[in-house]
């Protein structure tokens, strides 16, 4: 039943986020760091669950099997903490605020682990330094 939840909420994070009003491109820099902010205790959380897993677990042929598991169902969740940013860097590509080569840089790193945080904050400052 949880499990089916968080689909649910997620699904609806990812369309929220590719359907969000066009001419509100700067809120959604701003959701995107947010959401990578209030993701960083779950990500923690996730990396001591893994250690733990790690030193604890017995059994070569099972343990193969659970990592994968586990880092696929962490990397989706990143995923879908990182469609605010990757609608809001396609629209500014669009819109012509950010050059392409920047926008895929931007991209790659929302797309990897970790650095999704540092490449939503450098968005904002940017995005938002413009503004101001």
């Amino acid at each position: 039943r949880m499990c089916g939840t968080s689909v649910v909420l997620y699904a609806a994070n990812v369309v929220n986020a590719f359907r969000y009003p066009q001419d509100r491109t700067d809120e959604l820099v701003l959701f995107d760091a947010l959401v990578k902010v209030v993701h960083i205790p779950f990500y923690i959380l996730i990396v001591a669950t893994g250690m733990v897993l790690a030193f604890t677990m017995d059994g070569p042929v099972l343990s193969p099997g659970v990592f994968l598991m586990y880092a696929a169902v962490c990397y989706l969740t990143m995923i879908t903490s990182s469609m605010y940013g990757v609608s809001a860097v396609t629209r500014l590509e669009n819109s012509g605020r950010l050059d392409v080569e920047r926008g895929l840089v931007y991209l790659v790193l929302h797309l990897s682990f970790l650095t999704g945080v540092f490449a939503a904050a450098a968005l904002f400052c940017r995005t938002w330094k413009r503004e101001s």
